[in-house]
């Protein structure tokens, strides 16, 4: 799937699990409507580029990962796959980390 699709897909998504318009998104993400748009439309747009500092303006309004935004999934070389949710249920609070050195068996 070409990555604008996904992209689109994916802002669309987001878009209506938090209730927001293409205006009210445009503007929190500091962007005109129109490069919002022609995110949302591809082909339909003289827009041919992605410009991903938008793209990461965008994914910090509807608190998504950038790489899954673009991509439709983790990004595989992350630190952590876990999803956002469950890394905050493990990190609200206090928290004991235990470091035990491995011995190999020769």
């Amino acid at each position: 799937m070409h990555m604008s699709l996904k992209l689109r897909e994916n802002i669309l998504r987001l878009m209506q699990k938090k209730g927001l318009s293409q205006v009210q998104l445009s503007r929190l993400a500091k962007m005109s409507p129109s490069t919002l748009h022609g995110y949302l439309n591809p082909g339909a747009s003289k827009q041919t580029k992605i410009d991903v500092l938008k793209v990461k303006k965008i994914c910090e309004v509807l608190e998504a990962d950038l790489h899954e935004m673009l991509f439709g999934e983790p990004d595989p070389n992350s630190r952590s796959i876990m999803p956002q949710e469950v890394l905050q249920k493990i990190f609200e609070g206090d928290l004991r980390v235990t470091i035990h050195k491995i011995e190999k068996k020769k």
